[in-house]
This record gives structure tokens, C-alpha cells and sequence, in this order.
């Protein structure tokens, strides 16, 4: 086979899972009421990262406390959004204010 023809196919390869991706993170929903906990942990994570006086150790275990808050987040809030006793609002749209 031609030479720019694989590299032709695998950056569409390559383009079209991006764009997967990206459409699944969109529909993504949350309850509104979790908005306010969802932009916390973003602040928190930018915070851990400005703050230059942590050590390797303490900073790896604040991302993965922050991570496993996060992670909690999304679980109830999918469980709650499977209930449907709410507005429907996108994931991504929190992290776009």
C-alpha cells in the first residue's frame, strides 16, 4: 500500500475517535444541584496545581482523593439522572463557565 495512504487513514482513524470521544463526554448529564460541588473540585484541582510547597507524595494523594471525589460526583449524579426526577443539564457545559 502507498505510504500516505495509511498515514491518510490512520489520522481519519485517529480524527474520528476524537470526535467520539468528545460527543460521548457531551452527553454526559448531571443533576443542577451538583454544579456548585462540580466547580469545587475543579478549583481544588487548579489550587494543587499553582501550589509549588507540596511534596511528590502529598500532591499525588490530594489528585487521587480529588479524583475519587470527582468519581463519586459523576456516580451519583448518573444514578440520579437514571431516576429522571430532574432538569437535564451537560457535563460539559459545568466546566465551560
Amino acid at each position: 500500500m502507498d505510504p500516505s495512504l495509511v498515514l491518510t487513514l490512520i489520522c481519519l482513524i485517529f480524527i474520528i475517535g476524537l470526535y467520539l470521544c468528545h460527543t460521548a463526554y457531551k452527553k454526559i448529564i448531571v443533576r443542577p444541584e451538583f454544579e456548585d460541588e462540580a466547580m469545587q473540585i475543579l478549583n481544588e484541582k487548579w489550587q494543587i496545581k499553582r501550589d509549588n510547597s507540596l511534596t511528590k507524595e502529598e500532591l499525588l494523594i490530594k489528585r487521587l482523593l480529588i479524583e475519587k471525589r470527582a468519581d463519586q460526583l459523576v456516580e451519583t449524579a448518573l444514578k440520579a439522572n437514571s431516576e429522571g426526577k430532574h432538569k437535564k443539564t451537560k457535563l460539559a457545559d459545568l466546566f465551560q463557565k
